[in-house]
């Protein structure tokens, strides 16, 4: 093969065969095929083609129908990592799809109960859209910082690293987005701020903060 065709909840998909180093077939009836590709990515789909040309050992060409197929493999290539490093921006879909994505260009929009925050992508490290299996969004900043809520708009318009192709991406069908690492640099002895109901700020109070005590008003510079 010189090419997986995949047709996609997002859109075809074309791989060539030279990046790929694997295939699986998931499910007994229209079986579903994830093709893993040598820097780590999956993705699925179901193959347009419905055989593989398959080369014995004598020479003879042979098909082999994709139905048959439960995995396929290639031999490891000289120029394959001995291990994946995903040092760039990528989704992880709930159907076990993972993909090299470019950075938003524009801030992402976040909702939460403090009201809307506008967020320079460079910033965010990370947005688990399932955390502990509950219903909101949970948003890692770089320094560390942590604050529920919900990514706004109904879907995403993303674009794959690797060919530029643009995708349309519910956020229910997302399981992570990775950004950046987190600044190695940011510990317990920052300032920070921790509300009752989880989230977590490395930041610095600016201006005066007033408390409403039994005895009047406290204001603390």
């Amino acid at each position: 093969e010189t090419s997986y065709k995949l047709t996609t909840s997002f859109g075809p998909i074309e791989l060539p065969a030279d990046q790929v180093i694997a295939m699986f077939s998931l499910g007994q009836f229209k079986a579903r095929q994830l093709i893993v590709t040598q820097d780590g990515q999956v993705v699925g789909g179901t193959l347009e083609k419905p055989t593989l040309d398959l080369q014995l050992s004598s020479g003879q060409m042979t098909k082999i129908p994709v139905s048959q197929i439960s995995r396929m493999g290639y031999h490891k290539r000289p120029d394959e990592p001995e291990e994946w490093t995903f040092d760039k921006p990528f989704v992880q879909l709930r159907s076990g799809d993972r993909m090299f994505v470019k950075m938003p260009a524009e801030p992402i929009a976040f909702a939460t109960r403090y009201g809307t925050l506008s967020v320079d992508p460079k910033a965010i490290a990370a947005i688990n859209f399932q955390p502990d299996g509950g219903s909101v969004h949970e948003l890692t900043l770089t320094d560390g910082s942590t604050v529920a809520g919900l990514l706004g708009g109904d879907s995403l318009q993303l674009t794959r690293d690797s060919g530029g192709q643009a995708m349309k991406l519910e956020p229910s069908q997302l399981l992570t987005w990775k950004f950046k690492t987190i600044d190695d640099r940011i510990d317990d002895s920052h300032p920070q701020l921790e509300t009752t109901c989880g989230d977590k700020f490395f930041s610095v109070i600016s201006g005066k903060l007033t408390l409403d005590t039994v005895f009047g008003l406290l204001h603390i510079a």
